[in-house]
Protein backbone atom coordinates (compact mmCIF):
# COMPACT_ATOMS: atom_id res chain seq x y z
CA UNK A 1 0.00 0.00 0.00
CA UNK A 2 0.99 3.45 -0.96
CA UNK A 3 2.25 6.18 1.67
CA UNK A 4 -0.63 9.04 1.77
CA UNK A 5 1.03 11.82 1.03
CA UNK A 6 0.97 14.64 3.36
CA UNK A 7 0.38 18.42 2.72
CA UNK A 8 0.63 21.50 4.69
CA UNK A 9 -1.64 24.37 3.76
CA UNK A 10 -0.71 27.65 5.24
CA UNK A 11 -3.41 29.85 4.18
CA UNK A 12 -5.59 32.71 6.14
CA UNK A 13 -8.54 32.99 3.58
CA UNK A 14 -11.07 30.94 4.90
CA UNK A 15 -12.89 29.66 1.65
CA UNK A 16 -9.94 29.49 -0.05
CA UNK A 17 -8.30 27.15 2.21
CA UNK A 18 -11.57 25.38 2.55
CA UNK A 19 -11.78 24.80 -1.31
CA UNK A 20 -7.63 24.06 -1.55
CA UNK A 21 -7.84 21.90 1.44
CA UNK A 22 -11.14 19.30 -0.03
CA UNK A 23 -10.09 18.93 -3.53
CA UNK A 24 -6.08 17.72 -2.32
CA UNK A 25 -7.91 15.56 0.17
CA UNK A 26 -10.27 14.12 -3.02
CA UNK A 27 -6.99 13.57 -4.70
CA UNK A 28 -6.21 11.38 -1.72
CA UNK A 29 -3.62 13.69 -0.41
CA UNK A 30 -3.91 14.07 3.68
CA UNK A 31 -3.79 17.86 4.26
CA UNK A 32 -3.34 19.94 6.99
CA UNK A 33 -5.03 23.33 6.94
CA UNK A 34 -3.54 26.73 9.17
CA UNK A 35 -4.73 30.11 9.00
CA UNK A 36 -1.37 32.12 9.99
CA UNK A 37 1.91 31.27 9.99
CA UNK A 38 2.40 31.16 13.54
CA UNK A 39 0.41 28.06 13.64
CA UNK A 40 1.97 26.80 10.13
CA UNK A 41 5.17 26.77 11.97
CA UNK A 42 3.60 24.68 15.12
CA UNK A 43 2.38 22.30 12.67
CA UNK A 44 5.60 22.32 10.64
CA UNK A 45 7.27 20.99 14.37
CA UNK A 46 4.79 18.62 15.34
CA UNK A 47 4.59 16.55 12.09
CA UNK A 48 6.65 15.28 9.04
CA UNK A 49 5.07 16.60 4.99
CA UNK A 50 6.19 16.02 2.20
CA UNK A 51 4.85 19.49 0.48
CA UNK A 52 3.87 22.99 2.08
CA UNK A 53 2.00 25.79 -0.01
CA UNK A 54 2.26 28.63 1.38
CA UNK A 55 0.34 32.02 0.81
CA UNK A 56 2.53 34.89 0.58
CA UNK A 57 0.59 37.53 2.92
CA UNK A 58 -0.21 35.86 6.38
CA UNK A 59 -0.99 37.21 9.63
CA UNK A 60 1.51 36.62 12.90
CA UNK A 61 4.65 35.49 10.44
CA UNK A 62 4.07 36.01 6.62
CA UNK A 63 4.96 33.44 4.43
CA UNK A 64 8.72 34.18 3.01
CA UNK A 65 9.50 33.74 6.51
CA UNK A 66 7.72 30.71 7.08
CA UNK A 67 9.30 29.00 4.29
CA UNK A 68 12.56 30.10 5.23
CA UNK A 69 12.15 28.69 8.46
CA UNK A 70 10.90 25.47 6.96
CA UNK A 71 13.87 25.23 4.44
CA UNK A 72 16.54 26.22 7.86
CA UNK A 73 14.99 23.19 9.22
CA UNK A 74 14.59 20.61 6.87
CA UNK A 75 15.94 21.00 3.52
Amino acid sequence: MMETKKILLVEDDLNLGIVTKDLLEMEGFSVVHCKDGESGKKAFQKSKFHLALIDIMLPMMDGFSLAEYIRRENK
